[in-house]
Order: structure tokens, then sequence, then C-alpha cells
């Protein structure tokens, strides 16, 4: 990882560009509206983002992770897949990255470049989000506010008492969870 941040430094300064890191393990947090027994509620929505940079012109927001599977989805096809498809999880995560700075730093939404590194098998370049005709994902008010009204809709049905919640059938995800000892999977 420090070679290829060497590496990015020379090939931005040959651009007369640099790469500045602004957060490194920083814990975000905002409030989202959601509707809980028929009322509206405040929640709040946090996650510690593991590093945002400034490289060149993007604002890069960071996960590392130890690897990605090769079912892991990173194509933007619509928010409904995105809450729903266990195989975006990484993609929901960026996004909801993006959204936390976006409410805390509005002004680097427009230059938001989110992405993963994993170290099992090292990337060169983040693995970012792709739009549909798979170029980089662009974030810009609408997205971000449509992101916002998807979330909320999402948590609100965590809170639908008509709604169970079931444990997942794959069990080799809960080794990490920390979750584990309450549903005793």
């Amino acid at each position: 990882m420090l070679d290829q941040d060497l590496a990015t430094i020379r090939d931005l300064s040959k651009k007369n560009m640099h790469l500045t890191l602004l957060y490194l393990e920083k814990e975000w947090k905002a409030p989202l509206m959601v509707i809980s027994n028929g009322k509206k509620e405040r929640v709040y929505v946090k996650g510690k983002i593991d590093r945002i940079d400034k490289c060149g012109d993007e604002i890069r927001v960071i996960d590392y992770k130890s690897s990605i599977k090769n079912s892991d989805k990173f194509q933007f096809t619509g928010f409904s897949d995105l809450m729903t498809d266990t195989d975006q999880n990484k993609l929901f995560q960026l996004f909801t990255y993006v959204w936390l700075l976006w409410k805390e730093r509005p002004a680097y939404l427009s230059q938001a470049a989110p992405g993963i590194i994993p170290f099992k098998k090292f990337l060169k370049e983040p693995k970012g989000i792709a739009d549909p005709q798979k170029k980089k994902l662009r974030f810009n008010e609408e997205l971000i506010q449509e992101f916002e009204a998807a979330l909320s809709e999402f948590v609100s049905s965590l809170f639908d008492k008509k709604e169970w919640f079931t444990q997942t059938d794959d069990e080799a995800i809960c080794e990490y969870c920390g979750y584990r000892s309450i549903c005793n999977k």
C-alpha cells in the first residue's frame, strides 16, 4: 500500500498535483428521517471510514478489505438492487460512506470517488463503483438524495413489526459477524 501511495505521489507530481490525506479511521454520523410505527423518527447512521484523501482532483473515500469475493458487484444498477442484493453489500457500504461525507462536507460530493482496496489480492487502483455503462459513477445532489430516500425506506422497513428478521443461509459470513452471539448461528 505504501509503495502504491509513493507511486501515486510520483505520478501526480508530474501533473503538478498532490495526494493529501484528509481523514484516517474517522467516525462519521448523520441523522436520517424514517417512518416508525406510522410516525417520523430521527435515527442516526454512522460508520468509520478507513481513509479519505484528495488524490489529484478526486476525493477518494476508501475502505480497506482483506479481500473481495468474485460474486461482489461494483456496478450500480439501481437502488432496489442496492438495498436487496447481498452481492452489493460493498457497493451499499460505499454509497453510505459517500452519503455520510455529503452530510458533513457537501462540497466534496462532486469529487467523491469511493472505492475498496483489498489487501489479499492487492489492486493498484481502488475498486470503485461503475455506472450502468461501466464507467466511473459520478455523484451529484440528485443521486445522493435518491440514495437518502432509498436508505430511509430501507431503514424504515427494519422497524416494520410485520416483517420478520431471518438468519442467513450462508454461514460463512457469520465467521466475523459482530452479532453472532445474538443470533446463535
